[in-house]
């Protein structure tokens, strides 16, 4: 078991904080498009977004590993 690495100081913790506003702002924008048949959908379909989804299962279920355990697992 690995425990959680001190290796995100406080500014670059702010950064990813912003840069996943920013992530998100887009995501919301792209999603009201219309027609999505023209614009959502076709993003989905791309392999980077593909691999987002695959990374965020992921991260999701290493979170409810660490959960079930007494220490968090990174």
């Amino acid at each position: 078991m690995t425990k959680i690495s001190n290796k995100y100081h406080a500014h670059a913790r702010v950064e990813y904080d912003l840069q996943f506003q920013n992530f998100l702002a887009k995501l919301v924008n792209v999603s009201s498009l219309q027609p999505r048949e023209l614009y959502l959908y076709p993003l989905m379909d791309r392999v980077v977004f593909k691999d987002f989804e695959t990374a965020i299962g992921g991260t999701i279920a290493d979170f409810a590993k660490a959960s079930n355990d007494n220490e968090a697992q990174v």
